[in-house]
């Protein structure tokens, strides 16, 4: 596991971090105070009113504040339809192509570029690569993922178009992002599954996220009796050869996961608010948690709302076909299922994947 790096609160680089998110945050407040409320974002508000009376009543200020800078950044991008030019995501591409390049042959990426023998101490993941440093490895492949999706939409037959695409490939291809992969796949069963009936398309939602999770748990369970290929045993755990059941079963996001329950289940109605895990569990391991059972750990049935108005859109963006909201939306879901590191609405790639999820065809 790579070493985690902590930025200590109130310095130069936690400024940096989340000060141009806070800033967004406050002059989306003209719009949320002065506009309409819209249709569509009426359950953010209502998850947001509530959330915040539970804050205020515990007085819970950092909670507060958490849940704001949560909530009102994607209420402003869905509210205004703020998207992306593909165009602009594809020059950044490009360019952290070349700095992955150069990142590299300098000493800091550590992944490297091309698959190979790394600078780094264990070698076991030595067919990986990456856009950015090793501690960043998920952003690379939901980054190249990005990509891919929007010039696969928008694709014109330009040249451009087309390296981004073989490129972005490549980065997810050889990532080794698990969650990625299982993002394609889900993807995939929803294309079939819309091809079939766009009618009935709704009612196998529960059916697909049983679906999902059963598969993304149990895979690894039921592999452990065959004899997998080299390569299928780094993807899924990360090692030349396959680990004791008792250790797939306890693997760290498994943990975690029961962890926040467990915090979660003292305080089911509003949550727990600010929470130390580790005040909770001192043994917990040190992993990338999941954010939705970490917000909903925080803020109780109080974000219930939340998860609701991303269901309704995701319904919305199936039955008008529109592909840009569907798949970016489901990508949203499933990283935040397994990941809190880059969930955030001061990460670049969470306000990339909010932003691609509002496009419509008539944008260029």
């Amino acid at each position: 596991m790579p070493k985690s790096v902590t930025i200590e609160a109130g310095s130069i680089r936690h400024i940096l971090k989340v000060g141009p998110i806070l800033l967004f945050v406050l002059l989306s407040f003209y719009s949320v105070a002065t506009v309409r409320i819209h249709k569509k974002t009426k359950l953010l508000l209502i998850s947001l009113l509530i959330g915040a009376l539970s804050c205020v009543t515990n007085g819970d200020a950092r909670a507060f504040l958490r849940l704001v800078v949560f909530v009102v950044p994607i209420y402003t991008i869905y509210k205004h339809d703020i998207s992306v030019n593909v165009r602009f995501v594809n020059k950044l591409f490009f360019l952290s192509v070349v700095v992955a390049v150069v990142s590299y042959h300098i000493g800091v990426n550590e992944y490297g570029y091309f698959p190979g023998p790394t600078p780094r101490e264990n070698n076991v993941q030595w067919w990986r690569v990456s856009l950015f440093p090793f501690a960043t490895i998920p952003y690379s492949a939901a980054f190249s993922f990005s990509v891919l999706v929007l010039n696969i939409i928008c694709e014109k037959g330009r040249l451009v178009e087309k390296l981004a695409i073989v490129l972005s490939l490549y980065f997810i291809v050889f990532s080794g992002n698990r969650t990625t992969y299982i993002i394609i796949l889900a993807l995939t069963f929803i294309y079939l599954l819309i091809n079939l009936n766009v009618t009935y398309f709704t009612y196998f939602v529960p059916i697909f996220t049983i679906v999902t999770v059963y598969t993304v748990l149990v895979l690894p369970i039921y592999l452990i009796s065959y004899d997998t290929p080299e390569i299928i045993n780094y993807v899924i755990y990360r090692s030349p050869s396959r680990p004791p059941l008792s250790e797939i079963i306890n693997t760290p996001r498994l943990l975690l996961a029961n962890n926040l329950l467990h915090i979660y289940s003292t305080s089911p109605l509003f949550g727990v608010g600010t929470f130390d895990l580790y005040s909770y569990f001192p043994n917990a391991p040190s992993h990338s948690e999941s954010k939705w059972l970490s917000v909903l750990t925080s803020y109780g049935l109080t974000v219930l709302p939340i998860f609701l108005f991303f269901y309704k859109e995701f319904i919305n963006a199936v039955r008008r076909l529109n592909w840009y909201g569907t798949v970016f939306i489901v990508s949203l879901i499933i990283y935040g299922a397994f990941y809190g590191s880059f969930i955030n609405t001061y990460n670049f790639i969470f306000l990339l994947l909010m932003a691609c999820s509002t496009r419509s065809y008539s944008k260029a």
